[in-house]
């Protein structure tokens, strides 16, 4: 295990339970502590949410949730008090320019020399005036780490020198190295079985999903597992 030499904060915008082992290791890997700074989701969005840390500091906030959609922003309530209390030299915040709390709290770091550091999938595009303040708060981050490949080069793409861009790929299992198992060239019952694994979610359009296979031919409409 890695050991980071710092005091770390950490702010998402919700805390999911499969993030939990996660971040009780990355606490585990911080020699001066960890605290994380999270809120609720809306109910709709079906997350299920851990309740605190096995390793670290847990500072649950409020998070007001503006409209929805493309106008979609957030705030997250005492953001300033967590960094008082807590007292960082490093952190960590989600990459995305619709939390309007997160550019004060960048402010806060970067008055007492301190950096920030930003995580997220990528920056996909935009409309003009979106772009402009999205890579504004973008290069007030002193690094990024992005998911993947695909969203470091979104990244750089938005002005962020390759220097200061990482890739951490977005995964909660280790590459196999086995070879992949033998499939046989038949469906087993002489139908084909789809798995869906996912949040039922509005924008997962599983709805979709159910029309797609409805209107296959009967010999390969699937047997459908939804979990």
């Amino acid at each position: 295990m890695t050991l980071i030499p710092a005091r770390l904060a950490l702010q998402q915008r919700v805390f999911p339970e499969y993030r939990a082992p996660f971040f009780n290791l990355l606490a585990q890997s911080c020699l001066q502590g960890f605290s994380l700074f999270a809120g609720a989701p809306r109910p709709e969005e079906a997350i299920h949410t851990a309740s605190g840390l096995q390793n670290g500091d847990y500072q649950h906030t409020r998070n007001l949730h503006i409209s929805r959609g493309k106008t979609y922003v957030l705030y997250q309530r005492n953001f300033l008090d967590w960094l008082a209390r807590w007292r960082p030299n490093v952190l960590i915040v989600e990459a995305n320019a619709r939390y309007l709390s997160t550019p004060i709290a960048i402010q806060w770091m970067k008055s007492r020399g301190l950096p920030v550091i930003g995580w997220g999938l990528g920056a996909p595009s935009a409309g003009k005036a979106e772009s402009v303040l999205r890579n504004t708060f973008l290069k007030s981050l002193d690094a990024v780490i992005a998911y993947s490949k695909a969203g470091a080069q979104q990244y750089a793409d938005c002005g962020i020198s390759p220097r200061r861009i990482f890739v951490a790929a977005n995964a909660v299992a280790h590459r196999p190295t086995q070879e992949a198992p033998l499939r046989p060239n038949t469906f087993k019952g002489g139908k084909p079985h789809l798995l869906f694994v996912g949040r039922l979610q509005e924008r997962k359009n599983l709805d979709l999903l159910l029309q797609a296979c409805a209107g296959l031919p009967a010999k390969l409409t699937p047997t459908l597992t939804i979990i």
